[in-house]
C-alpha cells in the first residue's frame, strides 16, 4: 500500500515538472521572435495592416494641390484668423483646372459691372443676408475670395468662411486687377474703373485693423489694412462718380461721411476730420 502510494505520487511530481519545463518553453519562444512562427505571422499582419492604412490615410506631410501648407504661401492675419494668399497665376491654374470655387467678395455693382468668370458674389465680411451661394458648399471645397484692394476684403471674407468652417480657403494676393490685367477670364471685362486714392490716420493700428470706404447708394467698397504708425492709404476703383459724390470711411476710432473730391484732395486726421 505504501508502496503504490508512494509510486503514484511520484507519476504526479513527474506530470507537474513536465507540464512546468513546457510552458518554460513557450514562454522562451514567445520572447525570441527568430524562434517563434506564430510571432512572426502576427508581425508580418501587423505590417500588411500598417501598410495598407497608411495608403488609405494621407500623412500630414501629404497634402492636395491646392494645400498651402505645400505651396508654402504667405499668410496674413485679418479678423484673427491667418490668411492664405495665393498668387494670381496658381489661382487662374486652379480656376482652368475647375480644382476650386471662386468668390468675389466685392459689392453687387461692382460684381456686375466685371467679375471673375464663374465666381459668385458673396460681398464680405459675412456674405448675402440671405441666400449667400457659399452656404451649401461642402466645407472641403477649395475655396478662392478676391476683391480690388488688392486682398483686404478678400480677406476678410476668407477669415470669416474660415471661422464658419470651411477648410481650403484662400484670398488672391495682388487681387482682380491683376487677374484682369493677364487677360484671364472675366464677365464683363470691359469695364474701365476709375482709381481715387484717400490718405488718412488713426490711432488703432496694427493687427489687421483696416478701413473702409464705401459708397452707399451703389454698394462699392473698398478697403486697407492700417500700417504699424496708424498711417493708411486707400484706393477706391469705383466707377460712375464724381467728386460731389458721398462716401463714408470707416476706422476703428470714426466713421465720417464726404465727398470723394474732399476726400481725395485732403487728409483724414485721428479724429476723423479732412486736413486740407
Amino acid at each position: 500500500m505504501s508502496n503504490s502510494l508512494e509510486s503514484t505520487r511520484r507519476r504526479v511530481l513527474a506530470s507537474v515538472c513536465a507540464g512546468l519545463a513546457v510552458a518554460a518553453g513557450c514562454l522562451t519562444d514567445e520572447s525570441d521572435p527568430s524562434t517563434d512562427d506564430g510571432a512572426e505571422s502576427a508581425g508580418a499582419e501587423t505590417d500588411t495592416e500598417a501598410s495598407s492604412e497608411a495608403e488609405r490615410e494621407p500623412t500630414q506631410t501629404e497634402s492636395t494641390d491646392t494645400d498651402d501648407a505645400e505651396h508654402d504661401y504667405e499668410t496674413e492675419r485679418i479678423a484673427g484668423v491667418d490668411v492664405p494668399l495665393v498668387p494670381v497665376d496658381d489661382a487662374y491654374e486652379w480656376h482652368q483646372e475647375e480644382s476650386a470655387r471662386f468668390v468675389d467678395a466685392r459689392s453687387e455693382h461692382q460684381y456686375e459691372r466685371g467679375h471673375i468668370a464663374s465666381a459668385v458674389l458673396s460681398p464680405a465680411p459675412d456674405g448675402l443676408e440671405e441666400d449667400d451661394p457659399v452656404a451649401d458648399w461642402d466645407r472641403e471645397e477649395t475655396i478662392v475670395t478676391y476683391c480690388d484692394c488688392p486682398h483686404t476684403l478678400a480677406g476678410h471674407r476668407a477669415a470669416a468662411l474660415v471661422e464658419d468652417g470651411y477648410e481650403d480657403v484662400y484670398a488672391i494676393d495682388e487681387g482682380s486687377l491683376a487677374w484682369r490685367d493677364r487677360g484671364y477670364p472675366m464677365v464683363g471685362e470691359d469695364v474701365v474703373e476709375t482709381s481715387y486714392t484717400v490718405r488718412g490716420r488713426t490711432d488703432t493700428a496694427g493687427d489687421g485693423a483696416t478701413v473702409v470706404a464705401e459708397h452707399e447708394p451703389t454698394g462699392q467698397r473698398e478697403a486697407a489694412v492700417i500700417d504699424d504708425d496708424g498711417s493708411y492709404e486707400l484706393t477706391l476703383r469705383f466707377d460712375g462718380l464724381t467728386e460731389e459724390s458721398p462716401i463714408t470711411l470707416e476706422t476703428p476710432d470714426y466713421w465720417t461721411e464726404a465727398t470723394l473730391g474732399e476726400l481725395v484732395d485732403g487728409e483724414i486726421s485721428s479724429d476723423g476730420s479732412i486736413e486740407t
